[in-house]
């Protein structure tokens, strides 16, 4: 039992201090080292560095070991880290804590945490130096705001104390010896017998298999492009009905053009040699394959195929095979439905016979995924079964057939992005599955078509809403498991590591470790007695491509880590992201699935590289509506220090973590204030972006016409604001410490990139489509109000009442009189009854609607200077004042109080035209307009920065 207990506390131990040794690496004086050391030095602290990066997924997987036998083996490699990190910490910490500490602590009732630190004492004589780290953390955590990896970020000056060169060779070993050794050890641990996790160790004979796969697949390509060519003389369709039988031939039934349903036997090989028809007795060069399908149905079609030329035989007799003895897998499914429901049949297609089917159609997948003969109608309908010789009329369930297209016609959409081509079979294939499950033939109904998007096609959402409503009906853990790894396919593949795998091979090897597997392994647990000889293929050859530069299966991970460091700063190392934090069971559908979202969660708020900033709630309504992921649904996991005051959210948007600002209000000193908390508190961000809403310049100096709902977005600022009130006149302030700086090259740069005419179109394309997705989940709120409310009055009409008995105030001749009253300021124009006859023209309320809309609300973005103030510009003489001698397009209030802060670009919304007739009418359709944009110049935003 004590044996058990210093165990537990040492991984506790390692759990609380690794963070310390991670948050900065060690510094080693050089000017001692020869200059092979000096080499050598940048090498060791990069591997370390990446090697602690590692340590908490070690430690996840430690979780399933601290309370089994295993724990044990590992133990002595935790020890040997422990004792080396007790080397390299300073003991001034461990001064601090005697036993009287101790005891004043433990005088009084105390939290969870000192409770933790009263357990330190009885184990303060092993490694006191880290224990005393420990309780340090322990007690900050108690008595401190923030996160844990603030806590030790602020105690990394007490470790690597002393370390040298020959230290530092001895830590790399020591952490690399205990991430492997955890490693191995929680791969062989079953976290569940029936359904174990997959790791990411292949064996040399598994990536062999990969392989041999994917030479198949180039075969039965090369076989498929021949045959189709052969037949493209013929002017009507063929078809085949195709069984993979090796590495280079196939057995199918070929149908003929006659339009009497016959089909031909055939069995199909490539001749490797590329001389068709040479060494091969009895084939001749085919002049007429068409013909040849039209033979006797009793004789063997034997096929020889070339990348250059075909050729064929029929000197064999075979039993013929009549049209109508075929039988699909829905017919099967529906014939298995009718016996369950007699009591005196059983049902021919048994639970294992499904089991088997199961394991042979997943090789089919990961043997002809990106092959032609795989396409993309692959279901039910389309795997066929044919008699059994041994058996009479029973379907011979171990030799399925898929049904494939010959025309020259079909359509391969290999154009389309890789991983939604691929991941379109795996739905598919999740489909079957169900159907094999719940003995019914699933149908993607219209609404599927409907729902379905670029990324997420129709088979995925007939799959995740049948997945969905019945779940409860499947109690097969490996199924669960199964149809989890096909609706979050893509991040399976992203799991794959291995040197020899290219991007076509991960996505084979995904299929091959979280689908084929686990369909094995339940065949085996529940029917031990079928022979796996029967069930699966076995390689005819072996196909070496191995990469040189293996790293024990982490160099591609490694790869991903230096990348990761060279846009990165360089002075800390955080923890990867748990894989328990990167999703949900499984995956979840919303209106945000426009991209692909590969991104993680970040470890600290270190991690986060972009700031948005907003000053009123519906503003940030729109801008979490563009969010791909929320990291706070469910409570506030990254913390803020005491000093900060603001309210923070934090997500994903596109592939960039992002933390959205919430401002206690309006104006660029409120702005001000919280851009200098987030920077404190987010000391990694790069890009700050102010999104909201704003008032609009109607004719700008650059004779682009601004309307209400489109964009904004800044190449300058200025502070029109800032400046003197002489007798009758303002004069702005413009020396050179008064005016705001010019954003960076690469911010410049950019925005020139999307003032062009290809670049500017794709980013009001992508607006208008994301601005789609916000309306859909924020409602009327963010509704388009319509052309005939964008209306603008002359700038020297004024907004009050029109009428001499409606207000005395306000209904003055003379053109001097500037008296409003309250009451004409909170009304609209229709209650005052503003004269219509004093709006202005405007030139593209005038044209027709873009080709394919049936409106006039797709929003044009502007690239400009943008004027910034404390003040609400309602005034229409005074913005156009400002606007021709400033070239300003737009008015708002909180880009000023940003800029001197953070690298900056603002984003907003035209909610009205900056003039006394403004209203809240546009502010939701604004503020939607710019959070569409800031997702569409996001998608372009690649910092260096």
């Amino acid at each position: 039992m004590g044996s058990s207990l210093h165990a537990l506390n040492d991984w506790q131990l390692l759990a609380s201090v690794h963070l310390v040794f991670a948050a900065q690496p060690p510094t080693i004086n050089a000017a001692h080292l020869g200059d092979t050391e000096r080499e050598i030095l940048p090498n060791l602290v990069t591997i370390l560095e990446f090697e602690l990066w590692l340590v908490p997924d070690a430690l996840q997987e430690a979780e399933g070991l601290s309370l089994s036998g295993s724990a044990y083996h590992g133990f002595g490699a935790l020890t040997s880290l422990l004792d080396i990190f007790e080397r390299y910490a300073d003991n001034i910490l461990s001064h601090h804590f005697s036993d009287s500490e101790y005891d004043k602590v433990g005088s009084t009732a105390v939290s969870a945490p000192i409770q933790n630190l009263l357990l330190i004492r009885h184990h303060v004589k092993r490694y006191p130096k880290l224990r005393a780290l420990q309780a340090e953390l322990l007690q900050r955590h108690e008595s401190t705001s923030g996160i844990p990896l603030d806590h030790a970020h602020d105690l990394r000056h007490l470790v690597w104390v002393g370390i040298t060169l020959e230290g530092l060779r001895d830590v790399v070993t020591a952490v690399e010896d205990f991430n492997r050794t955890v490693n191995r050890l929680s791969s062989n641990t079953l976290e569940d017998d029936s359904c174990q996790g997959m790791n990411n160790d292949w064996k040399e004979d598994e990536v062999q298999l990969i392989l041999h796969y994917e030479q198949m697949r180039e075969n039965m390509d090369t076989i498929f492009t021949a045959l189709m060519e052969e037949l493209s003389n013929c002017g009507s369709s063929h078809s085949a009905l195709v069984h993979f039988t090796g590495l280079r031939s196939l057995k199918m039934l070929l149908s003929t053009c006659t339009g009497k349903g016959g089909w031909r036997q055939a069995l199909c090989e490539l001749n490797v040699h590329e001389m068709p028809g040479a060494g091969n007795r009895g084939f001749e060069a085919s002049k007429d394959l068409c013909g040849a399908t039209r033979g006797p149905p009793h004789q063997l079609l034997r096929i020889m195929c070339s990348k250059s030329a075909v050729s064929h035989s029929s000197d064999q007799t075979v039993a013929r095979i009549r049209a109508d003895s075929k039988r699909s897998l829905s017919d099967l499914l529906e014939e298995r439905t009718q016996h369950q429901m007699s009591t005196e049949v059983a049902p021919f297609f048994s639970k294992k016979k499904k089991k088997i089917v199961a394991v042979i159609l997943v090789q089919f997948l990961v043997k002809l995924l990106g092959c032609r003969w795989l396409q993309n109608n692959w279901n039910a309908e389309t795997i066929f079964f044919l008699p059994d010789p041994s058996s009479g009329d029973e379907p011979d369930l171990q030799t399925p057939y898929i049904l494939s297209s010959l025309t020259t016609d079909q359509i391969f959409n290999r154009t389309i992005d890789t991983l939604e081509y691929y991941c379109s079979f795996v739905f598919a294939f999740g489909l079957l599955l169900l159907e094999l499950e719940l003995d019914q033939s699933i149908s993607i109904t219209a609404a599927d078509e409907e729902d379905a998007e670029e990324d997420y096609p129709a088979a995925y959402m007939a799959l995740i809403r049948m997945f969905t409503l019945r779940k409860e009906d499947l109690d097969d853990a490996y199924i669960l498991q199964i149809i989890n790894s096909c609706l979050e396919f893509r991040n399976r593949v992203e799991s794959v590591q291995h040197p020899s795998f290219d991007e076509d091979l991960k996505f084979r090897a995904a299929i091959s470790k979280y689908i084929l597997t686990p369909l094995i392994q339940r065949l085996q647990v529940a029917h031990p007695d079928v022979p796996l000889d029967e069930v699966l293929d076995k390689p005819e050859a072996t196909v070496v491509r191995q990469s040189s530069q293996w790293q024990r299966g982490r160099g591609e991970l490694f790869s991903r880590y230096l990348k990761r460091q060279s846009t990165s700063e360089h002075h800390a190392v955080y923890p990867p992201p748990s894989r328990m934090a990167t999703g949900s069971t499984f995956a979840t559908h919303s209106s945000n699935r426009n991209s692909y979202v590969s991104g993680q969660r970040p470890r600290a708020r270190r991690d986060f590289k972009i700031g948005i900033i907003c000053a009123l709630p519906l503003e940030a309504d729109a801008v979490k509506a563009m969010f791909d992921k929320r990291w706070d649904d469910h409570g506030d996991v990254y913390g803020k220090p005491s000093s900060d005051q603001n309210a923070y959210s934090t997500g994903i948007i596109g592939r960039h973590n992002v933390v959205l600002a919430h401002m206690p209000g309006m104006g660029k000193e409120s702005a001000a204030r919280v851009a200098a908390n987030c920077r404190s508190s987010f000391e990694g961000i790069k890009l700050a972006l102010v999104v909201g809403i704003c008032g609009g310049v109607p004719f700008p100096a650059n004779g682009e016409e601004i309307m209400l709902g489109d964009v904004v977005i800044s190449e300058g600022l200025v502070c029109y604001d800032n400046g003197r009130q002489l007798p009758g006149r303002f004069v702005r302030k413009d020396g050179v410490l008064d005016n705001y700086p010019r954003p960076p090259p690469e911010i410049r740069s950019l925005l020139n990139k999307l003032k062009g005419r290809w670049d500017r179109n794709l980013l009001q394309q992508k607006t208008f489509a994301y601005l789609a997705n916000i309306q859909d989940e924020l409602g009327q709120s963010a509704k388009y109000p319509g052309f005939k409310c964008d209306k603008l009055f002359d700038a020297s009409y004024r907004h009050r009442h029109q009428q001499p008995l409606a207000c005395g105030t306000c209904y003055e001749h003379q053109p001097s009189n500037d008296s409003v009253c309250a009451k004409a300021l909170a009304s609209t124009c229709e209650e005052l009854g503003c004269d219509d006859s004093r709006l202005v023209q405007r030139e593209r309320l005038s044209q027709p609607p873009p080709p394919g809309q049936s409106n006039k609300n797709v929003p044009m973005v502007h690239i400009g200077k943008v004027a910034s103030g404390s003040i609400v510009m309602k005034s229409g003489l005074d913005r156009d004042r400002i606007a021709n001698e400033e070239e300003v397009i737009a008015f708002e209030m909180e880009g000023a109080g940003v800029w001197d802060t953070f690298t900056c670009v603002i984003i907003k919304g035209v909610c009205d035209y900056a003039d006394s007739h403004k209203s809240k009418k546009w502010q939701g359709h604004a503020a939607a307009t710019a959070a569409a944009c800031t997702k569409a110049f996001l998608e372009h935003w690649t910092s260096t920065l």
